[in-house]
């Protein structure tokens, strides 16, 4: 009989446990799980290989992947943008999507002005998502609405030095986190935040043949605060760490390996931490690249969440939402595994790249596409890529 009531109470327990709603970790959509649609996977070589690239030794564009893995003997430039239809979300009402309308996302100069040494700087757009709209009800029928932002900005100067057989690279980033129109249920004021903090991730890439390199790469994690008039948090980004192979299997033919841990409980012990797993071919014809690969991701939460509640007792009437399901959101599965294919033309002086990645098998099918232009510019010389005059004829 006392295992029986000891057995039922257990049950309760875990029962009442599971039902738990938890606390907003960050200021709306910059929680972990949002990553599935709000990540911006930069360097279109790189997405189009699966997102792999840190064993392998690129321009500019591949310092966020790996600051050890970017090489140069000249001054460069590489800017990026990208594309995300909208998507259906997962949390909040149900019934509205996503987007992302901030097509800029990255834009790198690349120098080299000591033996062995390259060095960048640059912009990126790591993280960038907009909920179309949510519309606010109270119980005086007053009815306002919202389209809350959370925009990621980050400023870099990297570092890469080469030591016979070993390159070693350091990146120091400045980074902005931007929220607006922000909904706190109960406060009908629109919420605008941004903070910024220094970061830094370092890496480290060995040849250990013609044929063969190994990369890994640590992405720190940091703290940064937010204070509002109804809401603080004190958010940590968390840290990643990421390994892999290139291995040229063919003169003309690459494969990439690269293993990927994003540590989402350093945000909320409430998440999973990450294990991601992928994989990029490429292959190499006269002055093309094509480019195939595959990228699974888990899912670092599924569940209930309780959204931020502050009472205004001075308030002329109730300001609490209607519509918003008791101040609770659901948040659905959001593991992914992305398919991804990209191309490149390598010319003299500039290289032109295209990549597309489709997530399958998912709650949230993320589609990004993205277009890079690179060029050399020590050497470029626009009269060769324009029509030549009669007088030239």
């Amino acid at each position: 009989m006392k295992r029986s009531i000891l057995f039922l109470i257990g049950l309760l327990i875990i029962i009442g446990l599971s039902s738990t709603e938890i606390p907003y970790s960050a200021p709306e959509f910059m929680q972990a799980y949002y990553d599935a649609y709000s990540n911006n996977y930069i360097n279109t070589l790189a997405s189009g290989r699966g997102n792999t690239g840190v064993a392998k030794i690129e321009n500019v564009e591949n310092v966020l992947l790996n600051p050890a893995g970017f090489s140069t003997d000249h001054t460069e430039m590489y800017i990026e943008f990208l594309i995300k239809p909208e998507q259906k979300e997962i949390g909040h009402l149900g019934e509205e999507n996503y987007l992302s309308n901030k097509p800029f996302s990255f834009v790198g100069f690349g120098f080299n002005f000591v033996d062995q040494l390259s060095s960048a700087i640059y912009y990126s757009m790591p993280k960038s998502i907009e909920y179309q709209r949510y519309t606010i009800d109270l119980e005086a029928g007053t009815i306002f609405d919202r389209k809350p932002k959370y925009n990621h900005y980050s400023f870099g100067f990297a570092n890469s030095y080469e030591f016979y057989n070993l390159r070693v690279g350091f990146d120091a980033n400045y980074n902005i986190h931007s929220i607006s129109d922000m909904f706190i249920n109960g406060a009908l004021a629109k919420i605008n935040i941004k903070e910024g903090a220094f970061n830094f991730n370092t890496g480290l890439l060995y040849s250990v043949n013609d044929r063969l390199n190994l990369g890994a790469s640590y992405n720190h994690n940091y703290e940064i605060d937010f204070n509002t008039d109804y809401w603080d948090w004190e958010v940590t980004v968390p840290a990643k760490v990421t390994a892999g192979i290139s291995y040229y299997y063919l003169k003309d033919s690459i494969v990439n390996f690269d293993y990927e841990r994003r540590m989402n409980s350093q945000m909320s012990e409430h998440y999973d931490d990450l294990n991601i797993y992928k994989i990029g071919l490429e292959q190499q014809i006269r002055n093309n690249i094509i480019r195939f690969g595959a990228m699974h991701i888990p899912s670092t939460f599924s569940g209930d969440v309780r959204i931020p509640y502050v009472d205004i007792p001075e308030a002329a009437y109730d300001q609490t939402a209607n519509n918003y399901n008791n101040g609770i959101e659901t948040i659905k599965n959001n593991k992914q595994t992305f398919l991804t294919i990209g191309y490149t033309l390598n010319m003299e002086e500039l290289t032109f790249n295209l990549s597309g990645m489709q997530a399958i098998a998912s709650e949230i099918k993320t589609t990004q596409l993205s277009l890079s232009i690179g060029v050399n510019l020590t050497d470029f010389d626009i009269t060769k890529y324009t029509p030549k005059s009669q007088d030239e004829d």
